[in-house]
């Protein structure tokens, strides 16, 4: 770790301003470029837990990124966004992504002002945000404890199919049930505590049936094309956040379908084998992923999307 002069952090800061605590807002990064991000500014991350870990170019390399990649492979589809932020020349930065590659999102912001306003003194320094950017826990490392980044998870918004259908929005203290019902995913819940009239209630319940009808139209999409395992997996997302609505009971009259059909059966146990994969080829671990994909080679996947995508993948790794 690299140590830098207390006056360099006075200088963002005004004599009577105090540097964040837990509970506090987050001071978020006046990023003037992202890479790899999946929003175009850092406030749009509410919904995220955020990991900002300040750094320099110069001093964090291969183990450093290593260590982020691990995290952001590890729980972005649990709703984790990581983000390295410096304020290096840019075209220190650029060099730095194109040599390192992270997988994770970099901020560049020249004046770190955010690092002066958490009263960090060394690189690396990191801070977690809640998905309500509030700080969850701030320290010195690149990284921070597992049960603060698990605590952070649990109401933050997550990717892909198994994804958690949780929807985290700022509402008028009138809805208080309802936000809390839809930080926690019941959504079901939360459509049935809407009154009827109200801007802020119509906003809200358009905001729940778009997500509801998104996954609805992403199952009926992963069907057609054959990927049972994922429609499954999305299926299973509305019945249990969605129970008692349309979204939800069309997705249990799915599964009934699928659970009569031995074919559908066959292709959604071959897909989650074609997951895992997936999984161990994007990791590297090709001897793993050719003996999952070899399974898919047998009788009773003859004939299905599955199979002829183990058949590419394998052609692959020859």
């Amino acid at each position: 770790m690299r140590w830098i002069p207390v006056l360099l952090l006075l200088i963002p800061c005004s004599p009577a301003q105090s540097v964040v605590n837990v509970g506090d807002a987050v001071p978020m990064p006046e990023a003037e470029q992202l890479w790899n991000a999946p929003f175009r500014r850092l406030d749009d991350s509410w919904g995220k837990a955020v990991l900002f870990v300040w750094f320099l170019t110069e001093e964090q390399g291969a183990r450093f990124v290593g260590r982020l990649n691990e995290l952001h492979d590890r729980h972005h589809e649990q709703g984790l966004v990581v983000v390295a932020v410096t304020h290096r020349p840019l075209e220190q930065v650029e060099s730095w992504i194109k040599r390192h590659r992270p997988r994770f999102a970099v901020a560049h912001e020249p004046s770190n002002l955010s690092m002066g306003a958490c009263g960090f003194m060394q690189w690396p320094s990191a801070l977690l945000s809640s998905p309500r950017h509030r700080v969850l826990w701030r320290g010195g490392g690149a990284s921070a404890p597992a049960a603060a980044i698990k605590a952070a998870l649990k109401t933050a918004e997550e990717e892909g199919p198994d994804a958690a259908l949780r929807i985290v929005a700022a509402l008028p203290p009138r809805l208080g049930r309802v936000q809390s019902a839809m930080e926690q995913g019941k959504l079901g819940k939360a459509l049935a505590a809407l009154p009827e009239k109200g801007g802020a209630e119509q906003q809200t319940r358009r905001l729940i049936t778009d997500l509801l009808q998104s996954k609805t139209d992403a199952a009926a999409a992963a069907e057609k094309e054959g990927r049972y395992y994922q429609a499954e997996m999305l299926l299973k997302r509305l019945v249990q956040h969605a129970p008692r609505t349309s979204w939800g009971d069309g997705a249990a009259e799915s599964l009934r379908r699928y659970g009569r059909d031995p074919k559908i059966r066959a292709q959604v146990a071959g897909g989650k084998i074609l997951a895992e994969a997936e999984r161990w080829m994007a990791e590297k671990k090709y001897a793993h992923a050719e003996r999952s994909l070899k399974k898919l080679l047998t009788r009773r996947y003859e004939g299905t999307a599955v199979r002829s995508r183990a058949k590419a993948l394998l052609e692959r790794l020859k």
